[in-house]
């Protein structure tokens, strides 16, 4: 489960698409089960689509993502953005996401699935003089997701905490588990945008180091008690490309 989305919220001037490739800072449901739980670096590839002046609604992006793999239970969640700057010099934006999916999975006879859907705020601030080359920024969010999941796991020999169950044929004995709830995340990162204000099909790109902490559901002996905090750290890389600047003459 994504602590974050990782979209950046600094405006692209033209009609566009972004494509990226992470490691999100999150956490694995089935952690939720685990004496020690923890956070997770998690991958994802995500394309966002930007139409713009093309109808009428500059910042407004639509697109999704796929997070984590195969072997996890990875699963594809539609996006919806909106970023605007809010100063005449470009140098504060503001944005949100809303995202939701469904995913399941399965692995050493243990399996999941859980639906989610969340919101996200997000800021950026350019820490350093407009370039076209490299910019630094400095850039945090804050979101909830809602989480409805359930799965079939192995208990170790104390009854309360998942461990991995015996290989096939030795017999096995589940434990069934809901968790469902609201849980929040704040993020920060440090990113370099590169080669943003160009005129020609390249939008730029950014390299972004990601921080998160956030709240995760906990299941001990099959029933859901409250919630475990976890921190995470993840790295994205971002690319943009569009139409060209119209031409002045």
């Amino acid at each position: 489960m994504p602590a974050i989305t990782a979209q950046s919220v600094v405006p692209t001037p033209r009609p566009g698409v972004e494509a990226q490739i992470a490691a999100v800072p999150g956490y694995y449901l089935s952690e939720s089960v685990q004496e020690d739980a923890n956070g997770t670096a998690m991958g994802q590839a995500a394309v966002m689509f930007e139409p713009g002046e093309l109808i009428g609604v500059p910042g407004l992006a639509i697109g999704g993502r796929y997070v984590g793999d195969k072997e996890n239970g990875g699963y594809p969640e539609p996006m919806l953005r909106y970023r605007r700057y809010v100063d005449p010099n470009e140098v504060f934006a503001l944005g949100g996401v809303i995202h939701g999916g469904y995913g399941h999975g399965s692995a050493s006879r243990a399996s999941y699935e859980a639906t989610r859907g969340g919101a996200e705020l997000g800021f950026d601030l350019r820490t350093t003089p407009r370039s076209q080359w490299i910019e630094v920024h400095f850039a945090g969010s804050v979101g909830v997701t809602g989480l409805d999941a359930s799965g079939d796991y192995c208990l170790d020999t104390s009854g309360r905490w998942g461990v991995d169950c015996p290989d096939e044929p030795d017999p096995v004995t589940l434990t069934h588990a809901t968790a469902s709830g609201f849980y929040p995340s704040a993020s920060g990162a440090i990113a370099l945008d590169l080669a943003r204000h160009l005129s020609g099909v390249l939008h730029g790109g950014r390299i972004a180091l990601h921080g998160a902490i956030g709240r995760m559901p906990r299941v001990e002996g099959g029933e859901q008690t409250s919630g475990e905090t976890y921190t995470a750290a993840g790295l994205s890389v971002t690319l943009g490309l569009g139409a060209r600047e119209p031409d002045k003459r």
